[in-house]
């Protein structure tokens, strides 16, 4: 009867002996290997090839949303002539950049002031300081009168060179849920904490009709892109609705870049 333990330690041994053998040859004898060893090697090689293809893809178009992919015609680089791309206190970035971001809000909306919290310093961070986007302020005044005089008083920092400065910092005061306040005491408070060269000239435009046109403008022009709410937003040209995630503007204006190549 044969003693198959002794049998099976024989053969163990004599792996041993064969792998010590190749080991002082200087070579690895892969026919002496265990199975389980040679398919765990063939996995990871596996992955490590699919890994590559993944981050390759990746480097070439780095988007996630819906609108990954739009299709180039969609796409404008002066917003079918509504990019304005003039020094007017209303806009960061530089003139000829190859994005243009046009952003119609009501100053008291809280879906507007959570876009500018948000998402809008990540776009600055990613996009506008590199000289790939410019950013628009539009007024669209939805919310009566204290929205039409926060929107007055943006117009006239703008005259001082700190329109959007003080767009931001309205926005700031905003709650995320109901209207916030705009009154005429925290005007003047703001003014003063952006240091306006001269307060009582901004004080007087702020609370005139000098700018109404301009502010009636703004509201007519969103409505000509079928805007009836607010925030909305042009990126060359493509329209976005609502609030959305950061990701969803990277995603466009990527797009938007790479329609520029084609």
């Amino acid at each position: 009867m044969t003693d198959k333990p002794a049998d099976e330690r024989k053969r163990r041994a004599a792996r041993r002996r064969a792998a010590q053998r190749q080991r002082k040859a200087g070579g690895l004898n892969w026919r002496s290997w265990e199975p389980w060893v040679l398919i765990t090697i063939v996995v990871a090689i596996v992955a490590v090839i699919v890994t590559l293809i993944v981050t390759t893809n990746s480097n070439k178009n780095n988007l996630s949303s819906p609108e990954a992919q739009i299709d180039p015609g969609r796409f404008s680089s002066d917003s079918y002539g509504l990019a304005h791309r003039r020094n007017d206190g209303l806009s960061i970035g530089d003139l000829d950049a190859p994005v243009v971001l046009i952003d119609y809000g009501d100053l008291r909306c809280p879906y507007c002031a959570k876009w500018m919290e948000q998402v809008e310093p990540e776009l600055v961070d990613k996009y506008v300081r590199t000289g790939k986007l410019r950013i628009e302020f539009r007024n669209m005044v939805l919310f009566d009168q204290p929205s039409l005089l926060g929107a007055r008083a943006v117009i006239a920092a703008a005259q001082q060179g700190k329109g959007y400065a003080l767009m931001q910092k309205i926005y700031s005061t905003m709650p995320h849920k109901g209207h916030g306040e705009i009154t005429v005491p925290l005007v003047r408070k703001w003014a003063e904490e952006l240091q306006l060269k001269d307060i009582d000239h901004f004080m007087k435009d702020a609370q005139s009709t000098k700018f109404d046109a301009q502010i009636a403008e703004g509201k007519q022009e969103a409505h000509s892109m079928g805007f009836q709410s607010v925030p909305a937003f042009l990126i060359n040209g493509y329209p976005v609705l609502g609030a959305r995630e950061t990701q969803t503007y990277i995603d466009i204006i990527e797009s938007a870049l790479l329609a520029l190549d084609k």
